[in-house]
């Protein structure tokens, strides 16, 4: 079944060990749970950080398994900061899932299901990189400067599979100080993702989670995040997104922040009409 309106992407932000909003927003956009089949003309992104903090952790893997065996290639899971301590990435304080979730989520990534990055062509904002915490312009560099999201995730899914040292490394939220160029897995909102491309060119449109420049819980701007950023932003709180225009092009951060909070908070999935293009890398050369 399908809406009858086109192809349409939803995007997860982090689910951070809650299954009941995750499958609860899913049943909204059509899931059939009897089937786990989702609506035909619906391709869901996933932005990594299913596990930690919240209770469902292991449950959540497994429901994302059969999901992503219900729906093939509608299905894209990223991986996070919190999935990348189970296949290469620095450990930091949590509880850890269980061996049966962790082998799910090493398998994910040997067969090529878990990225680091994606490509959304949103009808509305033109073509969008996805990826859990964000490019920022010194990586954007790094990459050797791809003037379109498709070859970013194609270069930065190519980093996962060669080099994951440079695919997790560090920022300012685990290493407390500006020494690494971080990752797409740990980049801090504010202070590194958007603050690396103010005043620059911007090449295209980024969606991400992990963090949010905007404190959900005060009400108010994280530190170090540019003036030019938060004179140019839309918060909304209710689905807890935070909207920046950059240079011309949309920055959308859709993490949620859940914390410890009640997993029966809602979650709100960023929906545009469009497509996606996976970016997988071509080769070793």
């Amino acid at each position: 079944m399908s809406n009858g309106q086109g192809p349409r992407t939803a995007v997860f932000g982090d689910v951070s060990g809650h299954l009941r909003p995750l499958a609860a927003a899913l049943e909204v956009l059509g899931l059939d749970r009897a089937t786990g089949k989702l609506p035909d003309d619906l391709t869901v992104v996933q932005v990594g950080d299913l596990v930690h903090t919240g209770p469902d952790s292991d449950a959540v893997v497994a429901f994302v398994s059969k999901m992503m065996s219900a729906n093939g290639s509608r299905w894209v899971q990223l991986v996070g900061n919190h999935e990348s301590v189970y296949i290469g990435g620095i450990g930091f304080g949590h509880s850890r899932v269980s061996i049966d979730a962790e082998a799910i989520i090493r398998t994910w990534v040997h067969n090529g299901r878990g990225l680091l990055a994606t490509t959304v062509d949103s009808a509305a904002w033109g073509p969008l990189l996805v990826t859990h915490a964000g490019l920022t312009r010194e990586l954007w560099v790094e990459l050797g400067e791809p003037a379109d999201p498709v070859d970013a995730a194609r270069r930065l899914n190519r980093i996962l599979r060669m080099d994951r040292r440079r695919a997790f490394a560090p920022g300012l939220m685990l290493q407390g100080v500006d020494a690494y160029k971080p990752g797409v897995v740990w980049a801090a909102a504010g202070s590194e993702l958007y603050r690396s491309w103010v005043g620059r060119p911007v090449p295209f449109g980024q969606v991400h989670g992990h963090s949010s420049a905007w404190d959900w819980h005060r009400q108010s701007w994280r530190p170090w995040t540019p003036e030019e950023v938060t004179e140019h932003a839309v918060v909304d709180p209710v689905q807890r997104h935070l909207y920046v225009d950059i240079g011309g092009k949309m920055f959308a951060g859709i993490d949620p922040d859940w914390r410890g909070e009640d997993p029966g908070v809602a979650m709100s999935p960023l929906v545009v009409p469009g497509t996606v293009r996976l970016g997988e890398p071509e080769g070793d050369a």
